[in-house]
């Protein structure tokens, strides 16, 4: 997993309303 991988997921946990 690559750091951009890891900043993406924790990123879509913290917002799941933003991703959709």
């Amino acid at each position: 997993m690559t750091p951009d991988d890891q900043t993406s997921k924790a990123f879509k946990e913290l917002n799941p309303e933003l991703i959709k």
